[in-house]
């Protein structure tokens, strides 16, 4: 009973998550799509539209990732830590979904406390996955997700900010987007040499593409160039932390 129950409570999460973001785009909710809305809202951090195309991957990742769950749970049971993971991931799934209702019907503010709910139920995520001999997939999938919803959230304050007419009033937005590139670099050289993750740094270089590609770099402070220049530097850095690594394990 308890194994349906906890495949029941994965998959109703997982087709929530995309119902809801299917339907943000097909419909779409509110009569605008998801990447509409956020054109009305213009700040030099969001990336180029293409960047966004990264959904496609993490959906896919989170398929296999509770596929996974699904089967072993049914075949082996459930431990403790499976548990918790489990309960995580369900909590983000669902608030992924309603995210995308708190946006579309025009809650800035709460659509990024769930946004921050997502980023905190991640963390949590991640830390049980990497702290137990948990699947690859599952490790990949929460990675990549995990980078992107970091870079997401930022994105989200940021427009809480323009939302409210405060973007600019301290710092310009140009140097407040760079701010905000520093902040995502930082993460991830942290998650390169503490954690040794090899998946998120890959979701911020692709993300500071992104930013790179829409955003002007005219300036030594501009969001692009600041932005072309971490992603320089990660790539360095994650290939540096990557040939140590396997030197290490040898």
């Amino acid at each position: 009973m308890k194994k349906l129950l906890w495949s029941s409570l994965l998959i109703f999460s997982y087709g929530y998550m995309i119902t809801m973001n299917t339907l943000a785009n097909s419909l779409p909710l509110n009569g605008k799509t998801t990447g509409q809305l956020s054109a009305e809202f213009p700040n030099y951090f969001v990336p180029a539209g293409v960047t966004f195309s990264i959904w496609g991957m993490i959906f896919l990742l989170l398929l296999i990732f509770v596929g996974i769950s699904v089967v072993n749970t049914v075949r082996t049971g459930i431990s403790l830590n499976e548990k918790s993971i489990y309960r995580l991931l369900s909590v983000n799934l669902f608030l992924n979904g309603t995210w995308i209702l708190a946006w579309h019907y025009g809650y800035v503010l709460i659509s990024f406390l769930i946004m921050l709910g997502l980023l905190i139920s991640l963390i949590l995520l991640h830390r049980h996955v990497y702290g137990s001999a948990f699947s690859w997939a599952g490790r990949i999938a929460v990675s990549v997700y995990l980078g992107w919803i970091s870079v997401a959230t930022a994105a989200n304050f940021t427009t809480v900010l323009v939302d409210n007419n405060l973007q600019g009033s301290v710092v310009s937005q140009q140097i407040w987007a760079s701010i905000m590139i520093l902040v995502v670099l930082v993460l991830t050289v942290y998650m390169i040499f503490k954690v040794k993750d090899w998946f998120f740094p890959l979701v911020a270089i692709w993300a500071c593409y992104g930013i790179n590609l829409k955003q002007p770099s005219e300036l030594w402070y501009s969001p692009g160039y600041i932005a072309w220049l971490a992603m320089v530097l990660l790539i360095v850095l994650y290939l540096t932390g990557l040939i140590r690594n396997t030197l290490q394990s040898r």
